[in-house]
Formats: C-alpha cells, sequence, structure tokens
C-alpha cells in the first residue's frame, strides 16, 4: 500500500489531497478527509504507471508477516469450523522478526527513515521494510511457507502454526 522512495510530487499530492480534503473529485473538502488521502495514494499516476514497474528503485518489501499472510490468503486458507480445535500462529516474534499485535511502536517494526546497506544506502534511497529482513528471519519465512504447503499450518519442520484444544463456537 505505498512504495518506499515515492517522488516528491507524489508526496505533495497526497499531502495536498489530506490537507484540502480532496483529490480528483474524492472527498468532501475539509481538512484530514482521509477518503481523499487515500484516493490520492492509489489513485495518484505514480501509483498505478507499469512504466515504474521496470524501476529497480520504485516499489516496496513486503514485510515477513505480511507475506505470510498474503501467502495464506493467495491459498484461500480459512480455519476448521468444526474441528474442535483452534489454530494460531505461534512464535512469529522469534522466528521472522515480527508477530501480530506486537510491533514496539505505532509505527510498527521499523524505522521510517531506515536504508538498507549497500546499493540502497548508496544511493541515498530508504527501505524501512528491510530492517526486519535479517538472514535468519528470511530463512524461516521460506521454511514456514514451505511447512504450510507440505504439512499445513502446524509447528513441524519450521511451521508456524500451534495446534491448540479451544472448542470452537
Amino acid at each position: 500500500f505505498g512504495v518506499s522512495n515515492p517522488s516528491p510530487r507524489y508526496i505533495e499530492a497526497v499531502a495536498t489531497a489530506f490537507k484540502d480534503g480532496m483529490y480528483e473529485g474524492i472527498g468532501d473538502g475539509n481538512y484530514g478527509n482521509l477518503k481523499a488521502m487515500v484516493a490520492a495514494i492509489v489513485l495518484d499516476r505514480e501509483a498505478r504507471t507499469p512504466v515504474l514497474d521496470s524501476d529497480p528503485t520504485f516499489g516496496s518489501f513486503r514485510e515477513p508477516l505480511i507475506k505470510f499472510i498474503g501467502f495464506m490468503r493467495a491459498m484461500n486458507f480459512t480455519p476448521r469450523k468444526n474441528g474442535g480445535e483452534e489454530v494460531r500462529l505461534v512464535d512469529l516474534l522469534d522466528a521472522i522478526g515480527q508477530q501480530p499485535h506486537n510491533a514496539p511502536s505505532v509505527f510498527s517494526f521499523f524505522l521510517p527513515q531506515y536504508s538498507s546497506p549497500g546499493h540502497i544506502k548508496s544511493a541515498s534511497l530508504t527501505s524501512p521494510e528491510a530492517q526486519v529482513l535479517t538472514g535468519p528471519n528470511v530463512i524461516n519465512v521460506f521454511n514456514g511457507l514451505i511447512s504450510l504447503i507440505d504439512l499445513g499450518l502446524q509447528n513441524c519442520y519450521g511451521g508456524m502454526g500451534f495446534m491448540a484444544i479451544y472448542p470452537n463456537n
């Protein structure tokens, strides 16, 4: 839902939509209108143009938790309704560096000005999502995804699920 390195023009368009409460006819004209701001984020030409897809500095990483949940959604994962057990994700903070509802601050798991060492930093770009992408976390995400594909959501072989005996109501 956005990019790591938006252009100054894109930032200005989103800020103006928030301030004016209007973006291309969307909004009510009141300061702070989130409908106008979200419209500016998703409808701006920078967000929609396919030309920028080939630019290596455009876009953003999917952080480990978003990648894992996105994969579960793509695979149409649904919890069992009558199984008598509830499946829950456990120890994600240790495994992938993130856990739902356990962010260290209101700004999530990373600093907005973080820049990955190497080419990103030398180009004066930021990559906030990369702050949680340590080697062990990346390996654990892929191990968890492979375990999910092979064995379902459970805790064997790097899986991130845990079977708990809680009745479903």
